[in-house]
Parts: structure tokens; C-alpha cells; sequence
């Protein structure tokens, strides 16, 4: 039997001033500002002094997304992703991430919210899709690269998490817009593209092409045919 759950008002989960948000996109830049915000003087000043801001602002957006994934899903495990991504780029913990856990124990005390092969499942996608948005980057077609990340995932996870190619593709395109699954990885991308000097870039772009050159094709039986 499920007990109650704690009470906790989601709204404050929005963000620093205690206002729900009322996108994704708004709930993830007002967690990012406040994880930004929080960033002690002398610390931010070092980062900007170093170069290193822009990688920890792609960092605090990465947090601020698993945070508005926990809201949305109401996944304990996406707020477990934020705090571990959180203490592994040394960023400061702010209150949306205190509230966000005692929400997500509230949960797990009551067995309620997203189970975790559910929130499995979206990794595994994210993973797959992400090496789809690499792929393409490169000039590799989607199709292809649809194909290269169900031969992955068949392999990687033994056959236990297998998907056709074809679903990997239709999946694609609403997995980029997706401000809450694809949006923000392709962002990061293209930040860390950005930052690449024009060999680098080439260098990196000519090694996904050959990459998909290489790699074994994708079996006959993992393909799919895609349905719209």
C-alpha cells in the first residue's frame, strides 16, 4: 500500500525566486542561472580568468536538465544524475537540488513516480540518439547512422535493449526538438565543436565519416522499415 507523500510544493522546485516555470525550457535556464548564481565570486572569476566558464555553464544546463527531468517524470533517478553530475564538476549545490532529493525520497518512500527500468530506458535512447546527432555532424546520413546505433545498442547491451534502426530514425527528429531529451546534448555538441580549432574540427568530423565507413554494417534483421 502507498503512503502519502510528504508535502513539499512542486512550485518551489521552479527555481530560486519560488515561481513555477511553465516550459521546459524556462524551468532549465532559471535552474542553470541559479546553479551559475551560486558559483562563489573568486571561483567564477578563476573560471573566467582560465577559459573554463563556458564548460561549466555547459555543465550547470546538463544539471538544470536532469532537474527538470525529475520534475517532469518524477524520476528519483534523474535527481540522482544531477547531484552526481553536480559534485563531479565540483558546481555548488543550490536549493532546487536539496528540494529536488527530498522530493525524490518522498517518492522512494512511497514507491511511486518513474521505476527505473523506465528511466533506463530513456538512457540507453539518449545514448543511441546522441550518436546519432555525433554521426550526422559528420555528413553521415541519418539513415546510417540510425543503422550504426541499433547495431550499438544490440551489441552493447547484449541483445537485451535491442531496437530496429527504423526506430531509431523516426525517433530522431523529435528526440532534437525535445527541449526535456535531445535538445540540450546537441547544444553541448555544438559547443564543444565550437571550441575546436578548424584542423581539430575536420580532423574529428573526417574520423566520424570514417567511423561509419569501418564499423561492421548494421545485420539485415536490425533495420526495420520505417513507418511514419
Amino acid at each position: 500500500m502507498k503512503g502519502p507523500l510528504l508535502s513539499c510544493p512542486s512550485s518551489v522546485l521552479a527555481g530560486p525566486d519560488d515561481e513555477p516555470a511553465s516550459t521546459p525550457e524556462e524551468q532549465i535556464a532559471t535552474f542553470k542561472k541559479e546553479i551559475l548564481a551560486a558559483i562563489p565570486v573568486e571561483r567564477f572569476e578563476y573560471l573566467e580568468d582560465t577559459g573554463a566558464l563556458l564548460p561549466a555553464s555547459t555543465s550547470a544546463e546538463i544539471v538544470a536538465l536532469y532537474l527538470a527531468r525529475f520534475g517532469h517524470f518524477k524520476s528519483p533517478w534523474w535527481a540522482d544524475e544531477a547531484l552526481r553530475k553536480l559534485f563531479r564538476d565540483r558546481l555548488p549545490v543550490t536549493k532546487a537540488l536539496e528540494i529536488a532529493h527530498a522530493r525524490a525520497a518522498d517518492l522512494r518512500i512511497a514507491n511511486d513516480g518513474q521505476h527505473k527500468s523506465q528511466y533506463l530506458r530513456q538512457v540507453w535512447e539518449d545514448q543511441a540518439l546522441f550518436l546519432v546527432a555525433t554521426m550526422r555532424e559528420a555528413g553521415v546520413s541519418v539513415t546510417e547512422a540510425s543503422r550504426q546505433a541499433a547495431r550499438w545498442r544490440d551489441e552493447i547491451g547484449a541483445g537485451a535493449i535491442t531496437v530496429q534502426a527504423s526506430t531509431n530514425e523516426k525517433a530522431y527528429p523529435g528526440w532534437v526538438a525535445d527541449p526535456l531529451r535531445g535538445k540540450v546534448w546537441c547544444k553541448q555538441l555544438s559547443q564543444e565543436m565550437e571550441r575546436l580549432a578548424s584542423a581539430e574540427k575536420a580532423d574529428l568530423l573526417q574520423a566520424n565519416r570514417l567511423r561509419a565507413r569501418m564499423l561492421p554494417p548494421c545485420p539485415v534483421g536490425l533495420r526495420g522499415n520505417r513507418r511514419d
